[in-house]
């Protein structure tokens, strides 16, 4: 079976939609396209892609197109920090910030967005890693998909191999 077959499977029923195993250059662009997002200054600060960053680390990555009705995985998504100290993070529930924490830290202001576990990628990938790529990567792999739809989301799952049944 196909990598991006076997990863399409297991995520089908949480509303995936298509997947496509990314070739070593398809890679490098998207950590380029990570690295030159997260040097982009937000209102909430600098955005640094953790989980994406480290599904590239990872032996394979396959790119999923997620519909508008994907279950993503409860969170936290991200953490917000401010001066070093994280003040808030982002769930399921939206944006909280620890008001006593954020009115005691001074600094740059940066959000974090962390890797997602995602139980039935452990059963079937060694190793595996899930994220939400940033939004000139998520443009980049829907064409790469050649998925052209509103409210399509993606997913980059980077993994070291396949399990042995």
């Amino acid at each position: 079976m196909r990598l991006e077959d076997l990863v399409l499977g297991a995520l089908r029923p949480r509303g995936a939609l298509a997947a496509r195993l990314l070739s070593g250059g398809e890679v490098e662009e998207v950590r380029r396209l990570e690295r030159e997002h997260s040097e982009r200054v937000t209102p909430w600060g600098r955005v640094i892609n953790r989980g994406a960053l480290e599904c590239l680390g990872r032996r394979f990555v396959v790119a999923v197109a997620t519909g508008a009705g994907f279950k993503w995985p409860s969170g936290p998504y991200a953490v917000v920090i401010v001066g070093g100290r994280v003040v808030g993070a982002v769930d399921e529930g939206g944006v909280r910030i620890d008001r006593a924490l954020l009115a005691g830290s001074r600094g740059g202001h940066e959000v974090v967005v962390l890797p997602l576990r995602i139980p039935e990628l452990e059963e079937v990938l060694e190793n595996p890693c899930a994220a939400s790529p940033s939004p000139p990567a998520h443009s980049y792999l829907l064409r790469l998909l050649s998925l052209d739809c509103a409210g399509c989301g993606t997913l980059l799952v980077g993994f070291d191999g396949a399990k042995r049944p």
